[in-house]
């Protein structure tokens, strides 16, 4: 084997004659440019893409408020057969929340017009922030405009309180005119007194217009003067016993009066030995029929109890009421 320490060096190549330049070296050759694949783009594609988060958000800024829509349509058929307070409530918020989804769908689409070109993107998010719009304008309208309602219902209902009404005493009070009269003298000397306002009769009508829900009233006197303990009167879910066998439950005052006057009016009401409560409301079905009615089961004191009464004239009442004066100008014994 030839030793390479012996190899001679390779020879240079011979120096161009003097006064001559040297031939100039070979051209480079400019670099292959290769676009990149599909996959390796930022995004996964570039401008033309049609499926992007934006071309999403896009499409789904005009979906949301028509399944809101549709949600509302079928719910309100639903509420219509068997109302649920709780399901409406539940169905209102996912409407909301669809609508504010929608809308911000619309804005954030918006923001890949500049990456991925305005189709697919621009037509559909106009449509969708037109639509959603729309709808949290209704809504802005309806709720301004429903809290107008409730203030002015409770500005009325204010101002009913401060109108003076006829007092009992008068021949021309609501409770003077003809209709159900019932009392009765209970355990531990309390005497429980309902009188029906006559429907019709201005105060009556100006009560009723106050209301929150419409109803039928019924006064209430709790006369515990004789009495050594306190009575309480609970008239929830009190019954209306009639003579034909119909028994009608009363009404929430919950669900009737105006939020401001509600606590006043529900029960139970008490009433300490010595004193007498009068005015308190017992509500009824609106413009119900009372001539068949023969009693009004109430609580007192956790014993329920019979208050019997019937239709009286105006003549009868007038005569009720000047006995109990004169009751009270004879001299004890």
């Amino acid at each position: 084997m030839q030793n390479d320490q012996n190899t001679p060096p390779p020879t240079p190549p011979p120096l161009p004659p003097l006064g001559m330049t040297p031939p100039p070296p070979p051209m480079a050759r400019p670099p292959i440019r290769v676009s990149p694949l599909e996959y390796g783009q930022p995004g996964g594609a570039g401008e033309g893409a049609t499926n992007t988060l934006y071309h999403q958000a896009a499409k789904a800024a005009w979906v949301a408020p028509v399944v809101a829509l549709a949600l509302g349509c079928v719910s309100s058929t639903m509420r219509g057969a068997n109302s649920n307070p709780t399901m409406a409530i539940v169905i209102g918020a996912v409407n909301g929340l669809l609508i504010i989804a929608g809308f911000v769908m619309a804005i954030v689409a918006f923001f890949g017009v500049k990456r991925y070109g305005a189709a697919g993107i621009v037509a559909p998010a106009i449509v969708g922030l037109i639509i959603n719009l729309i709808f949290i304008g209704a809504a802005g309208a309806l709720f301004f405009y429903g809290q107008r309602a409730v203030t002015a219902r409770t500005t009325a209902a204010r101002a009913v309180a401060a109108r003076p009404m006829i007092p009992f005493s008068s021949p021309q009070s609501s409770l003077r005119q003809t209709g159900w009269f019932g009392a009765a003298l209970q355990p531990g000397n309390v005497t429980i007194t309902l009188v029906s306002m006559k429907d019709g009769h201005a105060d009556t009508s100006a009560l009723r217009s106050a209301l929150k829900n419409d109803a039928s009233l019924m006064i209430i006197a709790i006369d515990n003067r004789n009495g050594a303990t306190p009575a309480i009167l609970d008239t929830r879910n009190a019954q209306l016993v009639f003579a034909d066998g119909r028994n009608v439950t009363s009404l929430d005052p919950a669900a009737i009066a105006q939020p401001a006057e509600v606590a006043g009016l529900s029960p139970p009401f008490r009433v300490e030995p010595g004193g007498l409560v009068e005015g308190k409301i017992l509500f009824i079905p609106p413009d119900l029929d009372l001539t068949k009615l023969k009693l009004i089961r109430l609580t007192l004191s956790g014993a329920q109890i019979e208050v019997p009464g019937r239709i009286f004239t105006a003549d009868e009442k007038t005569r009720l009421v000047q006995g109990g004066q004169a009751k009270q100008q004879q001299p004890p014994p």
